[in-house]
């Protein structure tokens, strides 16, 4: 349950904090991982959910969520408040900044259209949207939902860690989000946002220099097996027999 009181502001009435009962037969996942906006933070994932079906119509939010709210649509949906019908296709995507006016429904049918989304918050958030040059509170097309699926599914099985997710990775996987969408709407350009100080570097080892290192390290295992069964002393501790 999200925290009560003066000192802790209730959520927005039309946020889901519920959890979800387990079920094995669900297709669909949602799951929220603070109550609360933190406004000092770099990056924080609010919530998460991959192909969940739209159950409620006209969502209308005129200020926003106070987060980033990344949303793809998997099927036909109602961007606009005036159209009875769906005004933006399949694998259509909106990127909403915080405080932007949001509004979306079912394109046909309640509670069977599926959507995946994210909120997420932080200065770090920004940079990476702005970096990769991503629309911003325009519905963009995506070719599929590979991108957006794999990385909410990388993203949510790492939360699910608690204590044990690591920032790094959860930034990582956000990254390379944010490429991948590039990719997807701009494949000329993807290359180009590559900063030159994070060219990737291969660096290959020789065959034969490898062999030597192995051939090396044996014989210094065996001359130390040696020296410990002659009694002359052992000075590499692993190899050493225990006393």
């Amino acid at each position: 349950m999200p925290p009560t009181g003066p000192s802790a502001p209730s959520p927005p009435a039309f946020v889901m904090w519920s959890e979800l009962p387990a079920d094995e037969t669900r297709s669909w996942e949602r799951q929220w991982f603070g109550h609360e906006l933190t406004p000092e933070a770099a990056f924080n994932i609010r919530g998460i959910g991959i192909r969940e079906p739209l159950f409620n119509p006209n969502v209308h939010r005129p200020l926003g969520t106070g987060d980033w709210l990344l949303m793809l649509f998997h099927e036909p949906a109602r961007l606009d408040p005036n159209d009875s019908e769906p005004s933006a296709p399949a694998m259509t995507m909106v990127i909403w900044p915080p405080s932007a006016e949001q509004f979306y429904s079912w394109g046909k049918t309640a509670a069977m259209e599926p959507h995946s989304w994210m909120h997420v918050e932080g200065t770090w958030v920004e940079q990476q949207i702005e970096a990769m040059e991503l629309p911003i509170g325009t519905p963009f097309q995506l070719p599929n939902d590979s991108v957006m699926v794999a990385t909410l599914t990388n993203l949510f099985g790492e939360l699910q860690q608690g204590q044990r997710a690591d920032a790094v990775i959860l930034q990582n996987h956000f990254e390379n989000w944010a490429r991948g969408i590039r990719r997807q709407i701009q494949p000329d350009h993807a290359s180009a946002t590559i900063p030159p100080r994070r060219a990737i570097r291969i660096r290959l080892i020789s065959p034969l220099l490898m062999m030597g290192a192995i051939q090396s390290r044996d014989r210094a295992a065996v001359n130390a097996a040696a020296a410990a069964k002659s009694g002359a002393g052992c000075k590499s501790a692993p190899l050493c027999p225990a006393p």
